[in-house]
């Protein structure tokens, strides 16, 4: 009995411990496009060069969804970089529509770390 027990305490503190740790986890849309438009790519995770992905210099926009990103200008984050978070960008919304709020730079980012 003692040992089910132990089993469903472990079982539910995994459990937890993984839906909070999914539920705070960073993630961002980017576009191709000023203004949401074009192609997307879903970021939830590190990308060490968007040549692997398709998408090298193609941004253009971004909406962060939580936490915080970090843009790199070349693969294997280089530098020059640009924080970008969910409560920053147009009106604190996580929204970030051309490359005025990307550091200026459109076309430009290679690879991106999720900082959370």
């Amino acid at each position: 009995m003692l040992k089910k027990l132990a089993c469903l305490v472990l079982t539910v503190l995994i459990t937890f411990c993984t839906s909070v740790a999914t539920a705070h986890a960073a993630s961002a849309t980017l576009y191709q496009d000023n203004n949401y438009a074009g192609g997307t790519l879903e970021v939830d995770s590190d990308i060490s060069c968007f040549v692997d992905v398709s998408f090298n210099d193609e941004l253009s926009s971004v909406k962060v969804h939580n936490g915080t990103l970090t843009l790199f200008s070349d693969c294997n984050y280089g530098q020059p970089s640009v924080t970008i978070s969910a409560d920053g960008g147009v009106n604190s919304s996580g929204n970030y529509p051309n490359a005025d709020w990307l550091g200026g730079r459109n076309d430009y980012y290679s690879s991106i770390k999720v900082n959370n």
